[in-house]
């Protein structure tokens, strides 16, 4: 899905937010600015340091397949309409979905609870 994101325009969009782009780069890829410091910045970035950007990129990824996860167990729309109710609605859903994966976490990082 990521080579449709892929353009300047995007990058430069995603830095004007006050980020930075990780797109996956295609083996085709040029560094070429063409007005977009941005693209040279994160193709370079890619070319010079590829197991860097690719745990980077891979950390964004797994961000999104939890988002992805947590829509399609509960929807993707916002069901309240002002926007404090919205956020306090997307807080409660990350635990709803989170919840369940608790037990599974402490077993598979071995923690040690307290017994209180």
């Amino acid at each position: 899905m990521d080579p449709a994101y892929l353009s300047r325009a995007n990058c430069d969009a995603v830095v004007a937010m006050g980020a930075r782009s990780w797109f996956k780069i295609e083996s085709n890829t040029t560094a070429k600015k063409m007005g977009s410091q941005a693209w040279h910045v994160m193709v370079d970035a890619w070319r010079r340091h590829p197991r860097i950007a690719k745990d980077r990129y891979h950390r964004r990824s797994k961000i999104e397949s939890a988002s992805s996860t947590k829509k399609r167990k509960l929807g993707g729309s916002a069901r309240r309409r002002l926007p404090v109710a919205q956020r306090t609605d997307e807080a409660y859903s990350w635990v709803g979905c989170s919840f369940p994966l608790a037990p599974r976490a402490l077993y598979e990082f071995e923690v040690k609870l307290p017994i209180v």
